[in-house]
């Protein structure tokens, strides 16, 4: 990102905003062309998120032109010693553009980011709908660049922590598994990549209190759950459409997220190609998440279930996620030669040597503060995945968070 501050009092009421307005993290606050029709709304929105920015990187010539034209306007106006009222005057007041990085980036909460993709997925107003899905798209991909190790981290492991959430725990996770293979590993476009990631944010759109509520169900699906569940791509389209979704391609893609296509990955049209991606990433993270009926498989039993088709031969876009997040993905445990359990903040160089933080020694006891270990090393090399629910001791978020951020020396 290329940040610039702009001062708020400088924005016009009742006019549509010339270009688009972020927070000091880069996560979208108001679209090109939205009217404040209040000063009080403005006023709120500028101190909910530390300010209003620019990024000039993502307006290109068009802002940067904006930019300079705003710095001739005033320096003629300094030039010909206008009174200061004049001055104010002067279009949107720019401070000088912060380069990339210069902004040092502040924890996510993730349960309230869990919390506002709940409210997401239950929208009934279209207007709502729109806004709340490019809000979690931009914010999403902000972290994905900054920090997608700790972005995984705490998916991964609040997939484990917030069963009663498990519909936008599940299109959380999937999504940016998605994404992170479609863009890493598969080098599909911006614009596939894009219209993948709101299709499998929105892939269970219309089922999502039916699944919270099997997620806490003991009793198998009655046939009434049966069903719905049969077809919820169906109602997923049908809801989108209804929400003001227009996108064929997006369409097409949710209502065959559970197609399962035999063909090689890149060989299928879009739609099929991005709903086999969807397919397995769904598979993986419905299998690695706890409900009160089941007990969560282990990292590699998952691994195992989207690698081979039921041809047994590999499966491109299991291997392709596979590759994405890697065997030890972060926010999963694993137990070391030591005898510590440990669980993973970071995807290595390659997928067999992860970064991880040592939280139960080799007698069982719970370490006091987390222990940082180089799996590299033979004697802290990784012996095996262990079971979330195998590891009885609560992680700080926060802490833990914080680590999956610090490089590697």
């Amino acid at each position: 990102m290329y940040l610039s501050p702009i001062n708020g009092q400088s924005i016009a009421l009742n006019q549509p905003l010339p270009f688009s307005l972020v927070d000091k993290h880069g996560i979208l606050l108001a679209k090109k062309g939205f009217v404040f029709e209040s000063e009080k709304l403005l006023n709120d929105l500028e101190s909910r998120g530390g300010g209003f920015f620019i990024d000039f990187k993502e307006g290109g010539k068009a802002l940067r032109h904006a930019h300079q034209s705003y710095v001739n306007r005033l320096q003629s106006v300094i030039r010909n010693q206008k009174p200061l009222g004049e001055i104010a005057k002067v279009g949107v007041q720019y401070a000088p553009p912060l380069a990339a990085g210069a902004l040092e980036p502040q924890p996510v909460d993730w349960p309230y980011v869990l919390m506002k993709c709940n409210v997401l997925l239950h929208s009934a107003s279209a207007e709502k709908f729109a806004a709340g899905l490019e809000e979690m798209v931009a914010f999403l991909t902000q972290q994905n660049q900054h920090n997608p190790d700790g972005m995984l981290f705490a998916l991964f492991y609040l997939s484990s922590e917030y069963i009663t959430l498990y519909s936008a725990t599940h299109s959380l996770l999937c999504s940016v598994m998605c994404v992170l293979a479609a863009k890493d590993v598969l080098r599909w476009s911006d614009e596939e990549v894009a219209l993948l990631f709101r299709a499998t944010l929105t892939m269970n759109i219309g089922m999502t209190a039916l699944q919270d509520r099997l997620a806490m169900q003991k009793t198998p699906l009655d046939e009434l759950q049966r069903a719905a569940v049969d077809g919820h791509t169906h109602l997923a389209t049908d809801t989108l459409e209804s929400l003001g979704v227009e996108d064929r391609l997006w369409l097409d893609t949710v209502r065959n997220h559970h197609a399962y296509i035999h063909a090689p990955l890149q060989a299928r049209r879009e739609a099929h190609r991005f709903a086999g991606l969807i397919q397995r990433a769904d598979v993986f993270s419905a299998r690695l998440a706890p409900r009160v009926s089941r007990a969560p498989s282990s990292a590699a039993q998952a691994m195992r279930a989207i690698y081979f088709d039921s041809d047994m031969n590999v499966d491109g876009a299991g291997a392709a996620l596979i590759k994405a997040v890697g065997i030890y993905p972060p926010g999963s445990f694993v137990r070391l030669h030591s005898g510590e359990v440990a669980v993973v903040l970071q995807r290595g160089p390659n997928t067999a040597i992860p970064k991880v933080a040592v939280v139960l020694n080799r007698h069982a006891l719970a370490s006091v503060e987390p222990i940082v270990r180089d799996t590299s090393v033979p004697a802290y090399a990784i012996a095996s995945h262990v079971l979330r629910g195998d590891v009885r001791v609560h992680l700080s978020l926060e802490k833990m968070l914080a680590l999956t951020r610090a490089r590697p020396a």
